[in-house]
């Protein structure tokens, strides 16, 4: 199973629980919800969430969105990520397509270390 991945919080996660679908305000402001593929997802919760604590990663079966999944470049010119294409889905994502959720967590210089419990895909 080929993995793709979305960092929340655990409110968001909640919420997604009780209404079987997962939103992000990216959703609403730029049409799709961000995430990211296995060799990104640190450099963007480092880079994006730096400081931040209650994050969880949300891994997502690609195949269960794909329908949605386009992949594509950032928006910034210049950008040190514009080389990268990563994934954003254009849609709500069904609860059913997350197969694990992990905590984010720093280590003690505060960088976000890959969480233990999550495949990687």
């Amino acid at each position: 199973m080929k993995l793709i991945y979305h960092i929340t919080t655990g409110l968001a996660w909640a919420k997604a629980q009780a209404d079987g679908e997962v939103w992000a305000e990216s959703l609403a402001t730029e049409g799709f919800i961000h995430c990211s593929r296995q060799p990104q997802l640190l450099a963007v919760a480092n880079r994006f969430f730096p400081g931040a604590s209650g994050l969880l990663v949300l891994g997502i079966d690609e195949a269960s969105i794909q329908e949605w999944l386009v992949n594509e470049g950032p928006a910034g010119v210049g950008d040190a990520f514009a080389k990268d294409l990563f994934p954003h889905i254009y849609a709500p994502i069904p609860v059913t397509a997350v197969v694990a959720v992990a905590p984010l967590t720093p280590d003690v210089d505060g960088h976000f270390v890959w969480p233990q419990t999550l495949p990687k895909g």
